[in-house]
């Protein structure tokens, strides 16, 4: 509770969404430590926005997977246990290479499988969004 009222107080510096990801955050780590486990592998959906066709993509926790041109590293991937509401986050890092050679990070974040638009990357290609966390 004095982790909730200490994020209120900041509401004004950190914006609505700072404040949604550091509840949602905060909450998540207030639950037991058992609640939590981590995974060796992320279920990921890549959406190509081109021909509007959808794949599937088991990148390894720190092992870096191509996908195209984009390179996919998932740094963590936890999964709820049975007894919770069922939810997965990835911290992932994704890098774009151009045709220069160059690697451009495209994102890195947390990204929620029960709420894919509170952390979503921004590409004028693809979407991908997080399905699950296998062990």
């Amino acid at each position: 509770l004095r982790k909730v009222r200490k994020m209120l107080s900041n509401m004004p510096r950190m914006g609505f969404c700072g404040l949604l990801i550091s509840a949602i955050i905060a909450l998540g780590i207030s639950t037991a430590a058992n609640a939590r486990i981590d995974a060796a592998q992320a279920k990921l959906q890549i959406l190509n926005k081109i021909d509007a066709k959808t794949e599937e993509i088991e990148p390894i926790v720190n092992k870096p997977m191509n996908y195209h041109e984009l390179e996919f590293h998932v740094k963590r991937c936890i999964s709820s246990s049975d007894d919770e509401k069922e939810e997965n986050m990835v911290l992932l890092e994704i890098w774009e290479k151009t045709l220069d050679k160059r690697r451009d990070k495209v994102f890195y974040g947390w990204m929620f499988s029960s709420s894919p638009a509170i952390s979503s990357m921004e590409h004028p290609i693809y979407d991908v969004i997080l399905l699950d966390c296998e062990s």
